[in-house]
């Protein structure tokens, strides 16, 4: 996993660069991986900030890959949704139905996150038998539900 800290802006105190560098990014991987987009890859992205609409229409329309985007609701921006509604190759994912399955917190702020705790994760490469080993993990999860 690589992570990347960059320096907040003085004007807004938000990060800067974030956005330019997970755009460059998902270019680079798109080139480096096009490959697998003829066997019927996908690029998964949890974002809902708009901003990465061209990356995702180039994915599409340039290099054929499949575009998954995983975001809440509420954060979701309606470029989207007005871009890729009739998009077979992209498919948005809404965070809000699965976050109990994949959270644990223990602690609760009242006003919610502070914006200073933000931080973007990214992962490297993935080995074939990581992405196995996952796989058949939840295979077996769920064959034992089943029995």
């Amino acid at each position: 996993m690589d992570v990347r800290v960059t320096k907040k802006s003085t004007f807004s105190n938000r990060e800067r660069e974030v956005d330019q560098n997970i755009n460059v990014d998902i270019g680079e991987e798109m080139v480096i991986h096009r490959e697998h987009a003829n066997y019927n890859g996908t690029i998964i992205l949890f974002t809902g900030d708009g901003g990465m609409a061209s990356a995702v229409e180039k994915a599409v329309s340039k290099y054929n890959w499949n575009v998954e985007i995983w975001a809440y609701k509420h954060s979701l921006a309606k470029i989207y949704l007005e871009r890729f509604k009739d998009q077979p190759k992209v498919r948005i994912c809404l965070l809000d139905e699965y976050f109990d399955q994949f959270s644990y917190y223990t602690l609760k702020w009242k006003d919610g996150i502070p914006k200073e705790r933000s931080f973007v994760f990214s992962y490297v490469q993935l080995t074939l038998r990581y992405v196995l080993r996952k796989i058949l993990r939840k295979a077996i999860k769920l064959i034992m539900l089943c029995l």
